[in-house]
């Protein structure tokens, strides 16, 4: 998995951001699993430096396609119950980490 992630998370994040959608939103709901999957692996292995970076790409993504869904004829709202619970696994694997980049958002994106 470590040797994989730098290739397969890239692509995850290009096919769930594309908007019109690109893959079926239960692709998309698989792909935000694989990516909170990843975040847990690393977690467990100790790699600090892969989880707060996944943790702030989560997070900057999350807040993009929230403000892409807020757009009259979004198609992104699909997928919307998968990236909260990604976020949810997130908080559970990196709470620091995702307590520290939310305070670090100006208070508009919070």
């Amino acid at each position: 998995c470590s040797e994989l992630c730098p290739v397969i998370l890239p692509c995850l994040v290009s096919a769930i951001a594309c908007e019109p959608p690109r893959i079926a939103p239960a692709v998309a709901e698989l792909a935000w699993g694989v990516i909170s999957g990843m975040l847990g692996v690393h977690q467990q292995a100790g790699s600090v430096e892969f989880v707060r970076a996944t943790t702030r790409l989560v997070l900057s993504l999350v807040g993009s396609l929230a403000e892409f869904q807020r757009q009259p004829g979004s198609a992104l709202a699909a997928t919307t119950a998968a990236m909260a619970k990604c976020l949810a696994q997130v908080a559970q694997i990196d709470q620091a980490g995702l307590k520290e980049e939310v305070a670090a958002m100006p208070a508009e994106s919070q």
